[in-house]
């Protein structure tokens, strides 16, 4: 029985597959299906974001003195057996209290696989039940 792998026991990522999502767009891929390259193999994953409240759109004067958030994110997966998939995304944060929203594009290889809009809401402060 040692030598069997069941699905469970595979390696899933974290893909956030749904069009709003809970918390920051950083550390997971936003438009990976869930279980798309799930794998019982080697893999290497990576992710790379960068913020800034100055990067395009404080420079538009109508709307440099907003307080929003602006990145950029990277994020890489490889799996044994597939094509690399690369994702890559834009977006603003802090447009209300706790809302963001986001661009993102993903590429298999060479070729592109899909383009979505994103929204967060993001909460600071402690949940009690």
């Amino acid at each position: 029985m040692k030598d069997k792998l069941y699905f469970p026991d595979f390696k899933h990522f974290n893909t956030q597959e749904i069009p709003v999502t809970i918390g920051d767009f950083a550390n997971s891929f936003q438009l990976l299906e869930y279980y798309r390259h799930s794998t019982e193999l080697g893999y290497a994953q990576g992710f790379v974001s960068y913020t800034s409240p100055y990067l395009a759109l404080k420079l538009l004067p109508w709307v440099s003195n907003r307080m929003w958030v602006e990145s950029l994110y990277a994020s890489y997966l490889y799996t044994k057996g597939s094509k690399p998939y690369y994702e890559f995304g834009y977006s603003i944060t802090q447009i209300s209290i706790f809302g963001g929203i986001g661009v993102f594009v993903g590429f298999e290889g060479e070729k592109f696989r899909s383009v979505g809009i994103k929204a967060s809401i993001k909460f600071d402060g402690e949940v009690s039940i």
